[in-house]
């Protein structure tokens, strides 16, 4: 009889969370290992009627799975080394934390930094198991300080732990977009995120000296070299210090014609370089060429490229292809996507089923609304979660024990197996949840800076192994230290504030009275989040582009405060009440590190996105600069009128 759950009997197969679950409860189980026959005989979700080559790549890719979340699972030889069996020794329960109610509110903090971003989950499971090991839920504490925290490199993890282990690398290198794929041979100093990115500085062997690589540019695998031998970061070695001076070492020029008084932001950065037909010429400092070239696109037929060569070049060919992707009609959109976080898949549920069953365990009678809303899902998905939980464990006869109803009633735990415990964190969890303390830190004011640090120092000791060495990856943030200290001013004496501020939307300079309310950090520039007055509402100023701000006598009046689990950006977004609909590649940043509203996939992958807005300006410039990467769907008129602005600059172009 063919085991229940497989194709044979009608009845859905395993999902790889299921399959994952059943093999790391049966691996636990066993005292003296199961061979690859027992596995496949025993653990429900192998395919009984797959060929043999078939379940060895399953099952070697399961194991490789395991490890990398952190599972102790060991291969068992006899004395000749020939495989026995495979079982997992040692405990791997979440050591006892003893964190105080205002520390685990700390890491309820930390958590919500990623709400946007790949690592969400894992920040969210990670806290969960907290929770669970502690016995108490973290209480909420107000708006995050930082949002939009990205991991926008796969090799993030890798270089992480090759800077802790103090072992070479070496990985296949493009160090720009339009550059060819070079090998690296590097020793890894430390890891630094900086405005919007992950950074690798270390010593570049092949070049002999101090080298800084942006971890998006990594085109491939991050090969461990540890035959290369060791080697010692220099003492007082600063990453973050280090950031700062390559970017501007690398820096490149551009000779850029713009209209008389536009392009504010430009001319702040460039220096004059005389008149030609009435227009102003600037020469701007870029740190990449396609970069450069994008932003002065942005600004439409106020700027213009004139050299050198490759530039102009390169502004034809973004035109081109902006020009290119309008004119093409608009695909149809396949399916309606969810939300980012309501339904994952394979490996991140099966994380996400590893922090539910102690949680459930340790609330016991929750309801199933209140689950859902504390793990970020759906009630649909929780009784997914549910459903793949209850048809799980070491066998046919030791399967998890948990009964709920689904008409709004509650979750009883009657048998947890060893999953009572939480188990530790994975690397990815404790990587999470120690980079956005990091974060935390980096920002000035907010939370009790001891409460921080003992935070992070408790969750640093329980990671044990798994934690980043010191120095192997920190945050940085740059904050301009006149606006800084205006704004610690005013919300010290509840005073008002008066900017002057350059504006990205419009490029202009504008005059504003603000309430302030703090200091934030999205997508890795630090921002004044305040009441316009003006404007009416709540919006961020980035701190680089207040060009002077003075505190006013007249007492600040109170703001009119958001949910705290609202984003700094969201909110200021949705003030305006405007949408726009772009369709971008399936890893767009845009994705990333903008609120969507909603998302529907397209035929060739790509997504289909309604962003809210602050102002169509920023649609357009998006568009513009986006290099054909971003095609504006709606609304038709703003369409029509960015295709317009492309085709007249292109044919302003020499050549």
């Amino acid at each position: 009889m063919a085991p229940a759950g497989s194709p044979a009997d009608g009845v859905q197969p395993y999902t790889k969370a299921e399959r994952l679950l059943n093999l790391l409860m049966a691996l636990r189980s066993t005292h003296a290992g199961l061979d690859r026959d027992q596995v496949r005989a025993v653990v429900r979700g192998y395919d009984p009627e797959a060929s043999p080559e078939a379940f060895e790549r399953m099952f070697e890719r399961d194991k490789d799975e395991l490890r990398a979340m952190g599972v102790p699972l060991v291969t068992r030889t006899d004395a000749s080394g020939v495989v026995t069996g495979y079982r997992i020794e040692g405990d791997w329960t979440l050591p006892p934390l003893d964190l105080t109610a205002a520390e685990l509110a700390v890491l309820g903090l930390a958590a919500r930094i990623w709400q946007r971003a790949e690592l969400a989950p894992a920040a969210l499971n990670a806290l969960r198991k907290v929770e669970a090991r502690l016995g108490m839920e973290s209480a909420p504490v107000g708006v995050a300080p930082v949002a939009g925290l990205s991991a926008d490199s796969p090799a993030l993890t890798a270089l992480i732990a090759a800077s802790s282990a103090r072992t070479p690398v070496t990985f296949p290198y493009r160090k720009a977009p339009d550059q060819p794929v070079e090998p690296r041979h590097v020793q890894p100093w430390g890891v630094v995120w900086w405005r919007g990115h992950w950074y690798l500085v270390g010593h570049d062997v092949d070049r002999a000296d101090v080298r800084v690589f942006r971890a998006s540019r990594i085109d491939g695998a991050v090969r461990a070299q540890p035959e290369a031998g060791g080697y010692e970061v220099p003492a007082g070695f600063d990453a973050r210090a280090a950031i700062g001076r390559f970017a501007a070492q690398d820096g490149l020029e551009l000779r850029v014609a713009v209209l008389p008084g536009a392009a504010a932001g430009l001319r702040r950065e460039g220096r004059a370089a005389g008149h030609v037909d009435g227009w102003d010429l600037l020469d701007v400092p870029i740190t990449d060429l396609s970069g450069g070239v994008s932003r002065v696109l942005a600004l439409g037929g106020a700027a213009r490229v004139v050299a050198p060569s490759t530039a102009v070049a390169e502004a034809r060919a973004q035109l081109d292809a902006v020009i290119g992707a309008h004119v093409a009609p608009a695909p149809p959109t396949v399916r309606a996507l969810p939300q980012p976080g309501a339904r994952t898949p394979g490996t991140a549920q099966f994380s996400r089923l590893l922090a539910l069953v102690p949680w459930l365990a340790a609330n016991s009678g929750v309801t199933v609304a209140a689950a859902a809303a504390h793990f970020g899902v759906s009630e649909e998905q929780l009784l997914a979660d549910l459903g793949s939980v209850i048809t799980s464990g070491a066998d046919d006869w030791t399967l998890f024990d948990i009964q709920y109803w689904e008409d709004g009633g509650v979750i009883e735990v009657l048998d947890a197996l060893e999953l009572a415990e939480p188990l530790t964190l994975a690397p990815d969890e404790g990587l999470a949840l120690l980079v956005a303390l990091h974060a935390l830190a980096a920002v000035p004011g907010g939370d009790d800076r001891a409460v921080l640090a003992s935070a992070t120092a408790k969750l640093t000791a329980a990671l044990g192994a798994h934690a980043p060495a010191p120095g192997a990856v920190a945050v940085r943030v740059d904050l301009p230290e006149a606006p800084v200290a205006a704004i610690e001013e005013a919300l010290a004496g509840g005073r008002a504030l008066e900017l002057t501020y350059l504006g990205a939307v419009r490029d202009a300079v504008t005059h504003r009275i603000v309430d302030p309310i703090g200091v934030v950090v999205v997508d890795g520039y630090s921002y004044l989040r305040a009441h316009c007055r003006s404007a009416q509402g709540l919006r961020l100023f980035r701190l680089d582009r207040i060009l002077d701000v003075r505190v006013r006598a007249e007492p600040a009046r109170p703001v009119p405060e958001a949910p705290a689990s609202v984003e700094p950006m969201a909110v200021a977004l949705a003030a305006t009440g405007l949408h726009v609909v772009v369709d971008v590649p399936a890893g767009s940043p845009v994705l990333e590190r903008h609120p969507v509203a909603r998302r529907w996939s397209l035929p060739d992958g790509a997504i289909r996105a309604e962003l809210p807005v602050g102002d169509y300006a920023w649609a357009r410039a998006l568009v513009l600069g986006g290099a054909g990467a971003v095609v504006l769907r709606e609304p038709a008129w703003l369409a029509e009128q960015v295709l317009a602005t492309a085709q007249e600059a292109r044919a302003a172009l020499i050549g």
